[in-house]
C-alpha cells in the first residue's frame, strides 16, 4: 500500500514538472527561405505571353488590358518532423516598393500555384505563367513597405499533404481588382536592398504537447 502511495507521488511530481515545463515552452519560429520567385503573363489580348526574367530584382502583379502574376515558393525542409496541426500561424512577408495610381478598393489577392514551374525557365520569352489555383486572401494594403499576410492555411495544407507546395501567386486581377487598375511590385531574392520574401512560421514545440497528455494522465488517476 505504501508503495503504491509512493508510485502515485512520483507520478504526480513528475507530472506536475512536465507540465510547468511545457507551459512554459513559447512557440518556435521558422523562417523559411524564398527557393525561387518570377513574374509573367497569364493573359494577353494579343496572345503573346512574354515571360519576365527570373533572375530580375523585383516580381510584379498588374491587371490592365495584359494581365502579369508573380510566384513565389519557399524551401519547407525546416519544418521537416512537424505536422499541420503543429503550426499555430503563418505569415508570408512581402517587401512593396511601388503601388501605382491605386484607388479606392485597390489590391491583389494571393492564390496558391497550381502547376509546377521553375524560375530558370523565366528567362525565355513565350514562357507563360504557372496555373492559378485557388483564392487564399485579400490584400487591400496600398502602402509601400512590408505586406505581412496570413498564409496558415496554405502552410497547413502544404504540410499534410491536401496541396502540393508549389507556391504562391500574387494575382492582381483578384477580388475585383482589374478594375482599379492595380499594379504592384515587390523586391525579390535576388534584390541588392536584401528584402526577399520571407515565410514565418510559428509551431508548437514538442515539450508543450508532452505536458498537456500529462495533464490528461493525471486527471485520469485521480478519478480512480
Amino acid at each position: 500500500m505504501r508503495k503504491e502511495r509512493m508510485r502515485k507521488l512520483g507520478l504526480v511530481v513528475l507530472g506536475a514538472v512536465l507540465i510547468i515545463y511545457g507551459a512554459n515552452v513559447s512557440a518556435t519560429t521558422i523562417n523559411c527561405p524564398d527557393s525561387q520567385d518570377a513574374w509573367g503573363k497569364y493573359y494577353a489580348p494579343s496572345g503573346s505571353h512574354d515571360s519576365q526574367a527570373g533572375n530580375s530584382d523585383r516580381m510584379r502583379t498588374y491587371a490592365r488590358d495584359d494581365r502579369y502574376v508573380a510566384f513565389v515558393q519557399f524551401d519547407l525542409s525546416s519544418l521537416s518532423g512537424y505536422s499541420a496541426s503543429d503550426v499555430t500561424s503563418a505569415t508570408l512577408k512581402i517587401y512593396c516598393h511601388y503601388f501605382g495610381s491605386p484607388s479606392t478598393g485597390a489590391g491583389y489577392g494571393v492564390r496558391y500555384v497550381a502547376s509546377s514551374w521553375n524560375e530558370a525557365d523565366y528567362t525565355t520569352a513565350g514562357v507563360k505563367a504557372p496555373t492559378r489555383g485557388d483564392l487564399i486572401t485579400d490584400v487591400t494594403n496600398t502602402s509601400t513597405g512590408w505586406h505581412e499576410i496570413n498564409v496558415t492555411a496554405a502552410v497547413k495544407a502544404w504540410l499534410d499533404g491536401s496541396k502540393p507546395n508549389y507556391g504562391l501567386m500574387l494575382d492582381a486581377d483578384a477580388y475585383g481588382h482589374r478594375y482599379k487598375q492595380t499594379d504592384v511590385s515587390f523586391w525579390t531574392k535576388e534584390s541588392n536592398y536584401n528584402l526577399p520574401p520571407q515565410l514565418i512560421v510559428d509551431v508548437v514545440p514538442e515539450p508543450a504537447t508532452i505536458g498537456l497528455l500529462t495533464m490528461g494522465t493525471l486527471g485520469f488517476m485521480r478519478r480512480r
